[in-house]
């Protein structure tokens, strides 16, 4: 499998040096890719968006009122005046 740059070239052989990969690994390399003009860096892809899945139409959702236990300010427990 050649090299897919000139970068990933010198990796390789950095690595084979620092003893992470195998020398033979790299010669393999080599051969491959001997006598190929390689560029310096490989573009980059463009990045894919992924769409959100749904599962139909959904409903957004009620929020429920929270009892805090304590009567509200101005209500008609806390003045006195209880109206029916």
């Amino acid at each position: 499998m050649p090299y897919k740059s000139e970068a990933q070239r010198r990796k390789f052989h950095a690595m084979a040096n620092r003893g992470e990969i195998s020398a033979a690994t790299v010669d393999e390399y080599d051969q491959a890719s001997k006598g190929m003009s390689l560029p310096e860096r490989v573009p980059q892809r463009p990045k894919t968006t992924t769409k959100k899945k749904t599962t139909g139409a959904q409903e957004p959702t009620k929020r429920k009122r929270r009892s805090l236990g304590v009567a509200r300010v101005g209500s008609a427990r806390t003045t006195g005046d209880r109206r029916r």
